[in-house]
């Protein structure tokens, strides 16, 4: 991540850096009319994660933070059939879920006092 202070209290941030996820389980949902099947692709996904934001620093009450992040597997995660009933036929839908995401980032981080370190003499 790297900090860069852009204002008297105002600091940008960015980071770049790869990911991985895990996915433990195929997922199954079904009800009276339909029946939706997700495969996962592999166990674990390789990803890249990307954030940019903006932090205020105040002495006494803490940092507060808006800022992006992205994230991008590098390839599908899951391959999908839907089944569903309509108008007394079954069809079947096939895609592949992707697993992007965007996300906007509020955050709060608490002040902390700072450690007065005594000299030894």
């Amino acid at each position: 991540m790297i900090y860069a202070r852009i204002g008297e209290k105002i600091y940008a941030n960015g980071s770049l850096g790869p990911s991985l996820d895990m996915f433990a389980s195929d997922i199954i949902t079904f009800d009276s009319y339909f029946r939706n099947n997700a495969v996962r692709r592999t166990t674990f996904q390789p990803a890249v994660n990307a954030n940019l934001g903006f932090e205020y620093r105040t002495e006494k009450s803490g940092a507060f933070y808006i800022g992006l992040s992205y994230h991008r597997p590098f390839s599908y995660i899951f391959a999908q059939a839907t089944e569903y009933k309509r108008a007394g036929k079954q069809e079947t839908v096939y895609n592949s879920l992707v697993g992007n995401y965007l996300t906007i980032d509020l955050r709060y981080f608490f002040h902390e006092d700072p450690n007065n370190k005594k000299k030894k003499s």
